[in-house]
């Protein structure tokens, strides 16, 4: 599955602050936007090699996409250079775990090495981060522990004030499980952070 990604909310957003700020239809041409879009043409022509230069100009400029990477990736596919294109993928599955299109191209690009060298099987905290990494970001996990760190800190206060309380030891075995779900998410992003499962991998 090759396809390209077209859409791009915060591209398309920055372009268009560029157009009101300068009222210039040169500013215009030279847009986050144009210029993905010009990328694309490149690539449906089978001018891969300018497509990811195109491509790689818009991450220069300091634009980072889901859909940039995924691109860039298939550019680099097509153009026979599989080292990049797998790292173009990981970079995009960084930034949306869940896609399954690029979960399948990373797949394809990783299928079609020569020389694969068998992996080691890692530590408890590579394989922790592996996970984390194909499931959610560190920032969706972090949000997430920090809200159940909230939750746990008013279940606390409630038991601590009230002591004659309803449904108490509701509230305490509700307290201990979002603390424990909380603790395991916060481990889970500093795997995710400082132990990268591709650190060792060459491509």
């Amino acid at each position: 599955m090759r396809l390209l990604r077209h859409g791009l909310p915060m591209l398309a957003a920055l372009g268009a602050l560029v157009v009101l700020v300068t009222g210039d239809a040169g500013a215009q041409e030279s847009s986050p936007t144009d210029l993905m879009a010009r990328a694309n043409e490149r690539y449906e022509r089978g001018e891969y090699a300018e497509a990811a230069q195109q491509y790689e100009a818009l991450i220069d400029r300091g634009y980072s996409d889901a859909a940039l990477y995924f691109n860039l990736g298939n550019a680099y596919l097509e153009g026979g250079d599989l080292g990049r294109a797998i790292l173009s993928y990981l970079r995009a599955r960084e930034l949306s775990p869940r896609d399954m299109d690029i979960r399948d191209n990373l797949d394809l690009a990783r299928g079609m090495t020569v020389d694969r060298v068998a992996a080691e099987e890692g530590s408890l905290v590579e394989n922790m981060s592996y996970f984390g990494h194909r499931w959610a970001t560190p920032n969706e996990l972090g949000t997430a522990a920090l809200l159940l760190w909230f939750a746990s800190g008013i279940a606390i206060g409630a038991l601590l004030v009230w002591r004659i309380f309803p449904l108490r030891r509701v509230v305490r075995a509700v307290t201990a499980f979002a603390t424990a779900a909380a603790a395991t998410l916060l481990l889970l992003v500093v795997s995710m952070t400082y132990a990268n499962p591709y650190d060792n991998t060459g491509v």
